[in-house]
């Protein structure tokens, strides 16, 4: 157990302070929440770990192949058939914890490269695909899907983005609009000569 249940033995909530322990990703801190509850009539706790979104998604690119087989696995319901037999690979994230700094370490190995790698990673990253998800697990509350900068020559790929909040930022990086769309391909396709 990784030493955990010394730590957060008493910690049963995510409200309570000391169940907020940093998570460390390619270099990057992100929040994580870890309590300990006792369910029904088991002997042992149960411990539970959450993450913030922002490296949940970042997994799900890491770890692609992986995430298009969950979404898969969620279509197909109760098949009868194991997943894993169908779409067979391994894919791994190490998890280790240091109970003095309390933090996680999480370290990617065995990532299986997908069949049509760019086809993919846009698929992953498209607003259409996470609606799919949110419909498939449940979700039924209104979200905004964040996006990762794109250039303009990239917008003819942007299906399914539909209400959007957008920039425009300039080669320096330095933000010039902020505007709204029903729908973004159609937006910033019409003519402006202003704006090269």
């Amino acid at each position: 157990m990784w030493g955990l249940p010394p730590v957060f033995s008493d910690v049963s909530s995510r409200r309570n302070p000391r169940s907020k322990v940093p998570i460390k990703y390619e270099g990057k801190l992100y929040e994580g929440w870890v309590t300990t509850t006792k369910q029904g009539r088991r002997r042992s706790s149960v411990i539970r770990f959450w993450f913030e979104e922002d490296l949940s998604v970042r997994l799900q690119f890491v770890f692609l192949m992986s995430y298009m087989r969950s979404l898969e696995q969620k279509l197909a319901g109760d098949s009868g058939s194991e997943i894993e037999e169908e779409i067979p690979f391994l894919e791994f994230l190490d998890i280790e914890f240091n109970p003095q700094d309390r933090q996680f370490t999480f370290v990617a190995y065995y990532k299986q490269k997908p069949s049509f790698p760019n086809l993919f990673k846009r698929l992953v990253g498209s607003p259409g695909l996470k609606r799919v998800a949110d419909a498939i697990e449940g979700k039924k509350e209104t979200r905004i899907y964040k996006q990762d900068w794109k250039a303009r020559n990239q917008l003819p790929y942007e299906i399914g983005a539909t209400n959007v909040l957008y920039y425009l930022v300039d080669t320096q990086q330095e933000l010039l609009y902020v505007g709204e769309a029903k729908n973004l391909v159609t937006r910033l396709s019409q003519n402006r000569p202003s704006m090269s």
